[in-house]
């Protein structure tokens, strides 16, 4: 399916009194170094909240959330 046809059942699906003020978007930047993605909420024509994915930011994360893991149960452990 392509994401003009995903966007429009996406955005079908919002409330009548946001219809039209709110909107989705998704890009791929397929020549970037590491396949980065983004994706992004605009509301009222302001763009309000936005996340961006790529393969280095997710490796980072999980490192990150490993590490948190490991610190935590060594504060719980004391």
């Amino acid at each position: 399916m392509r994401w003009s046809q995903l966007k429009k059942m996406i955005e079908a699906t919002f409330a009548d009194h946001v219809k039209g003020r709110v909107e989705v978007f998704v890009t791929r930047y397929r020549h970037a170094h590491d396949a980065a993605g983004e994706a992004w909420i605009v509301i009222g024509g302001k763009r309000r909240l936005a996340a961006l994915d790529t393969k280095k930011e997710t490796a980072l994360a999980r490192r990150l959330h490993a590490f948190r893991c490991e610190v935590e149960n060594v504060v719980l452990l004391d």
